[in-house]
């Protein structure tokens, strides 16, 4: 073995030893309004299964972006990839940013599950692996926008005091953000 290969052996072995880290990168309260199909207020009813991955079935209270039809919506309510923070709980009021879902099946090879078919429509998905969720909490009789950790708003964000804490902004300064950043609102069930 000449000293070249021992060193080219060397460094693939060390890059091969580093395990390999998908991380979602941070995002901003304006990027998700901009990328997002659509954007509402909406009440989570229900968390049912669909081969092993939760499926929220929400009904919208408040449009503010995107064509919906009429009735509830559906989003992956689990996470599908290992930075993936999906979730929903039943009975939680929150302000979702979703994508319509590109398929009715998902992969979940990274938690060593079987894929997952999900025959709802309309499907979505929340915006940034998870980040499109944030709960609404009322604090000291004001509405606030709980943000994910990662998810950073223009200006100074405070922490809304009570039992849970958080990030937070309060509801009208977040659909005031919300409002630049997309086309106005369209009627809900109108195409």
């Amino acid at each position: 073995m000449t000293f070249e290969y021992v060193k080219v052996a060397l460094l693939m072995a060390s890059v091969l030893a580093v395990p390999a880290q998908a991380r979602v990168a941070r995002t901003t309260l304006v990027d998700l309004a901009r990328n997002a199909d659509a954007i509402v207020i909406a009440r989570v009813e229900g968390v049912p299964s669909f081969d092993g991955l939760p499926v929220a079935r929400a009904v919208p209270t408040r449009v503010l972006k995107g064509n919906l039809g009429q009735g509830p919506l559906h989003f992956v309510a689990g996470p599908t990839w290992s930075c993936d923070m999906s979730t929903a709980v039943r009975g939680e009021t929150v302000l979702l940013f979703l994508n319509r879902a590109e398929t009715d099946r998902f992969s979940r090879k990274g938690y060593r599950q079987p894929g997952a078919r999900v025959p709802v429509k309309p499907l979505y998905t929340l915006a940034h692996s998870g980040r499109g969720r944030m709960p609404l909490r009322t604090v000291q009789g004001r509405t606030h926008v709980v943000l994910p950790f990662d998810v950073e708003a223009p200006g100074e964000v405070p922490v809304v005091p009570g039992k849970r804490g958080g990030r937070a902004l309060s509801l009208e300064r977040a659909l005031g953000i919300i409002r630049t950043q997309k086309s106005p609102v369209e009627p809900r069930g109108k195409a």
